[in-house]
């Protein structure tokens, strides 16, 4: 037992051993690597399909609608088949075809209306996506889903059948709308019902209860004298990928494709068939030659979609940027903006005219505010008082005790009939301005009137001054 335990733990010394191991690791090796690759690659697929919207025209997945791609490129030819993410309106011409599926962006109603009237086809196939405003248009509502469906997929109220409705024919008879001749039943995944008295019907769920048939597809014609023709299909799943394994939904997504670019009798009609689902941008106008009252009512029609489902997605990145650049702009020049220091009011000087004393006194009467009688009247009391002082008499000496008493003091006649004059003068102001009657003085007269009172000062001074001489 030792010894076959000791041998077991002996390294190998056969080289085919050796190398069966060396390549047992290397396997083992590349199986590892395998496996993580496998890992990576489930992974990236998940995501992607994670990622692709339903009824995308380009998804392979269950819930896309690649397969409506197929069948159209199949029975109309590729070259006349366009899926596209922009509806350009400048390029369509009446004979193409338009098919969208589930929009989630609003179908431009000015148009589309303008499209189909000068002869275009558009088929719309939508259950709770965003073609309100244009079902609208054309008195179309969308209802709950059919109550109490007669046929049902398992069972499923919400997986109703929907049958051909009867049609008038133009021999009379009844028949069924071109899209389902072919179609026995149509199998729907939650969808809703319409509500239309102008249109044909086409599409119904019978219900279990009389009188509670729902309608489904409706059809009629736009303009009148080269109509075009309107679809609506209440159920967008009826054409994705899963649901085409059906017949009926195959039959219909068939005539559905020739209906929207088929000749119309003996006109060879010849257009394109565009295809749009999910989310889409729209651009330009249709029909160059229009006149103007169509233009206006196609943008009214616009501006009222924008305004019921909000703005397209080009023109508020535009707004974003405009008012991103304008916030930039407004923080850059606040940003750089130098302030003055703010003194605080308690350290400001007081202003002159609101200070007391001969230096607020004088500010009053310098501001240009001033009416030059203030100044007058200071200037006879500056000289009443003046005089009074000079000549020693009391406190408001009367004008003829002031004459006399200036008359005593040698004053020359003609100062003192300019001492007259001057305060004859002054007195005849004072007067005016007590009895509210305000003269018209000119700057020029208190110029003049200040330099007599100088020099009446002056040469009393000059006789005080020969006095103390002799």
């Amino acid at each position: 037992m030792n010894g076959a335990t000791n041998d077991s733990l002996k390294p190998s010394t056969d080289p085919s051993t050796d190398a069966r191991a060396r390549h047992g690791g290397r396997l083992d090796g590349f199986r590892s690597r395998l496996h993580k690759s496998l890992g990576v690659t489930c992974l990236v697929l998940l995501a992607a399909s994670a990622a692709a919207a339903d009824f995308d025209l380009a998804d392979g997945s269950w819930s896309g609608a690649s397969e409506l791609l197929g069948i159209a490129r199949a029975r109309i030819g590729p070259e006349r088949v366009a899926l596209v993410a922009e509806l350009d309106f400048d390029k369509l011409r009446p004979a193409d075809g338009v098919l969208i599926l589930h929009p989630e962006t609003a179908p431009d109603i000015g148009a589309l209306s303008e499209f189909m009237q000068a002869g275009g086809r558009v088929a719309l196939l939508d259950d709770f996506g965003s073609s309100d405003l244009f079902l609208e248009r054309f008195g179309i509502q969308r209802l709950g889903r059919p109550l109490e469906p007669a046929q049902r997929l398992r069972g499923d109220d919400d997986l109703p059948i929907a049958v051909p409705a009867p049609a008038p024919t133009p021999n009379g008879t009844t028949g069924s709308h071109p899209v389902v001749q072919a179609v026995d039943q149509l199998m729907l995944n939650h969808a809703t019902s319409l509500s239309n008295p102008g249109l044909t019907p086409f599409l119904v769920v019978p219900s279990r209860v009389a009188g509670r048939d729902a309608l489904v597809g409706v059809t009629g014609l736009v303009g009148r004298e080269h109509p075009g023709r309107l679809l609506v299909v209440s159920d967008g799943s009826v054409v994705i990928n899963t649901m085409l394994r059906y017949p009926g939904n195959r039959h219909f997504a068939e005539a559905l494709s020739s209906y929207l670019v088929e000749d119309e009798g003996t006109t060879k009609r010849s257009g394109k068939l565009y295809l749009l689902s999910n989310r889409f941008s729209q651009r330009g106008t249709f029909g160059a030659g229009l006149d103007v009252g169509t233009r206006l009512r196609q943008r009214g029609e616009r501006l009222f979609s924008m305004l019921h489902e909000g703005l397209p997605d080009a023109l508020i990145l535009a707004l974003a940027a405009v008012a991103g650049l304008v916030v930039f702009g407004w923080a850059r020049r606040n940003a750089w903006l130098h302030y003055a220091r703010v003194r605080p009011h308690y350290l400001a000087p007081t202003p002159t005219l609101a200070q007391g004393g001969l230096a607020g006194r004088a500010a009053v009467l310098a501001a240009p505010s001033t009416h030059p009688t203030l100044a007058l009247l200071e200037l006879r009391a500056s000289l009443l008082e003046g005089l009074s002082e000079h000549l020693r008499l009391h406190s408001g000496p009367s004008r003829e005790a002031l004459l006399h008493a200036l008359q005593t003091r040698a004053l020359s006649p003609d100062s003192l009939a300019r001492v007259r004059s001057l305060l004859t003068e002054l007195d005849a102001i004072e007067s005016s301005f007590a009895a509210g009657q305000v003269a018209n003085i000119s700057n020029a007269t208190v110029t003049r009137l200040h330099r007599y009172a100088l020099d009446i000062f002056a040469e009393l001074g000059d006789v005080s001054h020969r006095e103390a001489s002799s």
